[in-house]
């Protein structure tokens, strides 16, 4: 199998090579397997099949012969497992945009591929703050199905949530991957938008004016209109028409009737009117001598047990008025105009409300509720606009009062007293109202001011963080508070004149999210829920004539509470149905109820079905809703305490008796109780069982060890089936058991069952060349393919362990021999060790020999330069030497310098055999050429009598060697030519001409016949070894007497 024999694991997408060989040639064998389309090979041994592999599962394979008339039959058998560990893979991902508005929809997508095959596809998303699965779908390669689109929306996600998403993808071998982490932004959305004649700079009053158990939205335009319209779309319930501009913001109590809101406003016609909520009919108005720009509280001042209406006037008067009836309770006198909306606040138990306001005359008043007496008033640098709110900033008991004034600063001021406790100069004036922020119990003054920015500061006037409208536009109007993103901490409101409202992070001003209406925004944003989907809504009117939406039992500040909703509500809620239901052993409870003129907000539900007592907490939404809860039948005292959102609540309460009991536990049934896995990353283990009971399964858990400790965690259900998956296990032996209870409460449980997950063989890649020429690198690599993630393999070199790591490597040079490698995978959690071994010879290398001879071709002697080094880093025990005819030097590097004359020089540079480096030797060979002639030193002759003419000549040879003379002499007339051998590069080359030669005859030129002139010419060259020569010439006249015979006797 793939050239090894045994059992193989495959990939499902490899190529297997099956070879089947007999030891016998020429026979025809057989290959056959299980695998589903397999049509039977055969062939003449050696047999080969090469297969795509496209199926999973664990396969035999065997080779057979089937004998003949001299063999028997043989067969072999090897068991194939074909396996899927490869994760599905993702190409595109995204989403169709990157925010939405609130309750909306959204796409997101992710592109899967497969190198088998797909099975689903699941979105996980963070807005419960926790990782969950949201929905699935079924994808398929085969089919083309690899997309995977979503579409999220989720209308109880507030705006400011960023939401977090992925996808993931597995396939039917439970390999899975997911995508990388995507997000997109949930920003508010306009619910409905209502047009007026003129501009809306009052600020709206929220409740259920008409009975008809929805929230209204109640505001005020400059087209002279008080307008009435239906919180959840916005649609008109009713207009009532002054004869004057409405700034002033309208205030709700239900005063004249039990079943409706009264709402109060004032006009610029100088009055203050009492409308029906239900049909908008004026019930009574009150006028005064100056418009009416404040905004009325309602509190009852007098302690007479009604309702009464306090507000300012442009006549610079104060007034309380009865609610009921118009009449006046009392007023007082300022020197300024009163624009400024009362604050009213009880400061003792037992004393009255006190009124406070500012007026255009500099001054904050603290009035006494009774009868409009002054108790105290505090100067300001200019005119006071911003309406109170009063507060115990510092948690001491004692109340303050904050404020702000056009001399641009903020005042806090004690109530009881009116002195100063702090101020705070901002940039511009202030006309906004400050709004008390409490952050878990900290009290934080938040106010806006004309020099753009937004402030917050501590209780001790130290500034905790500001905003700043990146616009530059002005923040003149009112904040607002409330837990706008659902994160537990209070959010903060505020409108700008750049036409925008900005969600603020109460902790430090943070920007969570903005909407643009693109018109100045004076009124202060009232915070409700208006469509009942649990979240908070913006209501507030712009100067472009429009009153907006966006789905985000004193008075003691503006709009007589933090969220200005300018409400005054202290009607529990109403109990409208209750009934008692009995289904399979449980009690039911269950109950409506319906809220006055606000929204219901929460309910408190205590039992002791269990033994003990539990609370529970059911958060409600809207002004009707049901609060359902159920418990084992076992006889229960309950309680249901249901509160609405501005603190009013109703209990009811009672005993359920026990109608029936069970005593038995239920029973079980499984095949699981003993499993073995051979481990797999990613592998998904499902653990299932059966509980039966006749009177209803109630809870199952299961209790394993498989995170190392034993936990109980809940088992999934379908029917009497339970399951429990658990994904990507250590190797190891597992217990578990399961639990469960009936409607009863009887238990039971199954005994230990074991998950046994076996370790595997890791997969490592080896490599290595089996032959290196010294001084080459070895390349021996080992690189972990499959194992742990915290597993290192180790390099091992005869014995000595050299790395650890995933890869590991060895490129060192090595000296020669034969080297052991073995490459390890120690034993980890979940893959056995594997140890693979490969030998490298490592053979002697060649050395690098390197002679170099320099000298000049033209001259002689030659100065020649020899340079002898090797270029190995060779070892110690390496000898060099440079030999010509003699050594001429030992060592890795030689120079050597010279002086040369002619000839043939042969140069040789050789090394001895050493451990890692075999003998080499490298030669030169060098021609010197003589071209220049021998030099004659000396010339001369000398007549020695009885000897002859001696010449002699004494030459020299600079290069090469004397050869021989030749002299050239005409002493007997005609010229001779005698041959001298020299040698050396210094000799003689002598000659005599002998007497006899010199006095003879022959040559002469005779006068008088006795007298001979005889001039002998003699000429000496010289011979090197190069033929080269050199001449030199002289001659010698003689005057020879030759004796004369005189014959005396001759007559």
């Amino acid at each position: 199998m793939n050239g090894t024999e045994g059992d193989k694991t495959y990939n499902v997408t490899e190529i297997a090579n099956f070879t089947v060989t007999l030891n016998i040639s020429g026979k025809t064998v057989y290959l056959q397997t299980n695998m589903s389309g397999w049509i039977l090979q055969s062939g003449i041994t050696p047999l080969y099949n090469y297969t795509q592999l496209n199926q999973k599962g664990i396969f035999n394979v065997t080779g057979y012969f089937l004998g003949d008339e001299n063999y028997t039959e043989s067969s072999q058998t090897y068991f194939v497992s074909v396996v899927d560990e490869e994760s599905p893979r993702y190409s595109s991902l995204g989403q169709n945009s990157t925010w939405i508005g609130v309750g909306k929809a959204i796409l997101l997508f992710a592109n899967w591929s497969d190198n088998f095959d797909l099975d689903y596809a699941w979105l996980e998303t963070n807005e419960t703050r926790n990782w969950e699965n949201k929905t699935a779908i079924k994808i398929n390669l085969t089919q083309g199905q690899t997309w995977s689109n979503f579409t999220w929306q989720n209308s109880s996600v507030p705006a400011g949530w960023v939401i977090g998403w992925r996808v993931y993808a597995n396939d039917s071998s439970g390999n899975e991957n997911k995508t990388d982490l995507m997000f997109f932004f949930v920003n508010a959305s306009e619910m409905w938008v209502f047009s007026t004649n003129g501009t809306v700079i009052s600020s709206s009053a929220v409740g259920d004016i008409n009975d008809d158990s929805s929230i209204d939205v109640v505001f005020g335009s400059f087209d002279k209109n008080v307008y009435a319209l239906n919180g959840s779309d916005g649609r008109k319930i009713w207009n009532f028409s002054t004869n004057g501009m409405i700034s002033s913001s309208p205030a709700l109590a239900s005063i004249t009737s039990s079943n409706y809101l009264d709402i109060f406003i004032g006009s610029y016609d100088y009055n203050l009117y009492a409308l029906n909520g239900s049909n908008g009919r004026k019930i009574w108005n009150f006028s005064t001598g100056g418009k009416i720009c404040s905004s009325p509280a309602i509190v009852d001042v007098n302690k007479d047990n009604f309702l009464d209406v306090v507000f300012g006037s442009d006549d610079g008067k104060v007034y309380a008025l009865n609610g009921s009836n118009g009449n006046l309770i009392w007023s007082f006198q300022t020197n300024g105009k009163v624009v400024s909306s009362p604050a009213v606040v009880n400061l003792t138990v037992d004393g009255y409300p006190i009124v406070f306001i500012g007026s255009y005359d500099y001054n904050l008043y603290a009035l006494n509720g009774s009868d409009g007496s002054k108790i105290w008033n505090f100067s300001a640098q200019e005119k006071i606009e911003s309406s109170p709110a009063v507060d115990d900033l510092d948690n001491d008991g004692d109340l303050e009062v904050v404020f702000g004034s056009y001399d641009n600063k903020v005042y806090v001021l004690d109530a009881n007293s009116g002195e100063e406790i702090w101020n705070y100069t901002t940039g511009n004036w202030i006309t906004a109202s400050p709004v008390i922020l409490d952050l878990q119990g900290e009290k934080k003054v938040v106010i806006g001011s004309h020099d753009s920015y937004v402030y917050c500061f501590n209780s001790d006037g130290s500034l905790n963080w500001t905003f700043k409208v990146p616009t530059n536009g002005r923040a003149p109007y009112l904040p607002s508070v409330a837990d706008l993103n659902l994160d537990g901490v209070n959010d903060v409101v505020i409108g700008a004149t750049d036409g925008r409202v900005y969600i603020l992070d109460g902790r430090d001003g943070s920007l969570i999210w903005s909407y643009n209406i693109g018109q100045y925004i004076y009124t202060s944003p009232a915070l409700v829920d208006l469509n009942g989907d649990g979240n908070p809504d913006l209501a507030l009117g712009s100067t472009n004539k429009n009153e907006y939406v966006l789905d985000p039992p004193s008075w003691p500040t503006f709009g007589g509470n933090e969220r200005r909703t300018r409400i005054f509500d202290n009607s529990p809620p109403d109990l409208l149905f209750f009934d008692v239901i009995r289904e399979g052993g449980r009690v039911k409870i269950v109950s409506l109820w319906k809220e006055k003129f606000s929204n219901l907000a929460f309910a408190i539900v205590e039992e002791n079905s269990t033994g003990l007592p539990l609370v529970n907490r059911i958060n409600l939404r809207g002004m009707i809703d049901w609060v359902n809860y159920s418990f084992l039948d076992n006889g229960v005292y309950y309680g249901i305490k249901v509160f609405d959102e501005y603190g009013n609540s109703k209990e009811v309460s009672g005993f359920v008796e026990s109608e029936t009991k069970d005593r038995l536990p239920p029973t079980w049934s499984t095949q699981a109780q003993h499993l073995q896995f051979n481990y797999s990353k990613n592998q998904v283990y499902l653990l299932n069982l059966s509980w039966f009971d006749e009177s209803g399964v109630e809870e199952v858990i299961i209790e394993h060890n498989f995170t190392g400790e034993f936990l109980n965690e809940s088992m999934e259900i379908s029917g009497n089936f339970y399951s429990y998956s658990v994904k990507d296990l250590p190797a190891g032996t597992y217990v578990w058991r399961s639990y469960a209870r009936d409607v009863f409460g009887n238990w039971n449980s199954t005994p230990y069952f074991t998950l046994e997950v076996l370790k595997k063989n890791p997969e490592i890649e080896f490599s290595s060349k089996e032959e290196v020429v010294y001084p080459g690198h070895v390349d021996v690599k080992c690189v972990l393919k499959d194992g742990d993630d915290d597993a290192i393999l180790k390099l091992i070199r005869n014995g000595d362990e050299i790395e650890i790591g995933k890869i590991v490597s060895d490129e060192e040079v090595l000296r020669s021999g034969l080297w052991q490698y073995s490459c390890i995978y120690p034993e980890t959690q979940n893959y056995t060790q594997l140890e693979l071994t490969k030998i490298v010879e490592v053979r002697k290398g060649v050395p690098e020999l390197n002679l170099k001879v320099e000298y000049e071709k033209n001259s002689c002697p030659a100065q020649v330069k020899i340079t002898a080094y090797e270029n190995n880093s060779g070892d110690e025990d390496i000898s060099y030497r440079l030999y010509s005819t003699d050594l001429i030097g030992e060592g890795s590097y030689l120079e050597y310098v010279e002086s040369l004359r002619a000839g043939i020089y042969s140069f040789t540079y050789n090394s001895s055999e050493g451990e890692n480096w075999t003998s080499n030797s490298i030669s030169k060979m060098i021609i010197i050429n003589d071209s220049l002639p021998p030099e004659n030193l000396l010339f001369n002759k000398k007549l020695v009598e009885k000897e002859g003419l001696k010449i002699y000549s004494l030459w020299q040879e600079n290069c090469s060697s004397l050869a021989y003379g030749i002299i050239r002499e005409n002493s007997t007339g005609e010229f001779k030519t005698n041959k001298v051998k020299m040698s050396g590069s210094l000799d003689w080359v002598n000659y005599t001409i002998p007497e006899k030669d010199i006095k003879s005859r022959e040559g002469c030129v005779m006068f008088l016949g006795f007298i001979c002139l005889k001039r002998i010419f003699f000429e000496v060259e010289a011979f090197d070894n190069y033929s080269n020569s050199a001449k030199k010439s002289d001659d010698i006249l003689l005057i020879l007497i030759f004796p004369i015979q005189i014959n005396l006797f001759r007559r």
